[in-house]
């Protein structure tokens, strides 16, 4: 059991309140939140975008200090943690769903809405490697930049 109220569970309460007919079956009930997840991670996605964008140009900067530079790799490595736990999380929603339309039992209409959820599950999942190799670009360019002012100060 948890304690926390899970985003995906109170967007899918919203809009069945919110939207008439939004859940037609037990299979709409099981469907919606990972369709509800993949958005969730996708605007989690942005979050670090923007986040890396920011880091990036602290990171880059020839003024920096060596406790602005250790923060910096601090929040590259917060950065790194949660694209892994979102890449494994829709990693598991594709498993989910692929077993779901393999099962045979959806409407037309479900059917078409799993392959939306799985195109955009591809989407997300470019993204992540993209942000994977992004950060290791600013792990290295935070790690150089410290060692150049080391250097800097010995000689």
């Amino acid at each position: 059991m948890r304690n926390d109220e899970l985003p995906v569970f109170r967007l899918q309460r919203r809009r069945a309140r919110t939207q008439a007919g939004y859940v037609a079956d037990c299979t709409d009930v099981l469907l919606d939140p990972y369709g509800a997840d993949v958005e969730y991670s996708a605007d989690s996605l942005e979050d670090i975008y923007a986040t890396l964008g920011k880091v990036g140009r602290q990171a880059l900067s020839e003024t920096i200090k060596d406790k602005e530079a250790a923060a910096i790799l601090g929040d590259i490595a917060k950065d790194e943690d949660l694209n892994g736990r979102i890449r494994g999380n829709i990693l598991d929603t594709q498993r989910a769903i692929n077993f779901l339309m393999r099962s045979k039992s959806l409407s037309v209409s479900q059917f078409e809405d799993t392959k939306q959820i799985l195109r955009n599950i591809e989407s997300l999942k470019s993204h992540t490697s993209f942000f994977f190799d992004k950060i290791n670009f600013l792990m290295d360019a935070s790690v150089s930049s410290t060692s150049t002012r080391t250097g800097a100060l010995i000689s």
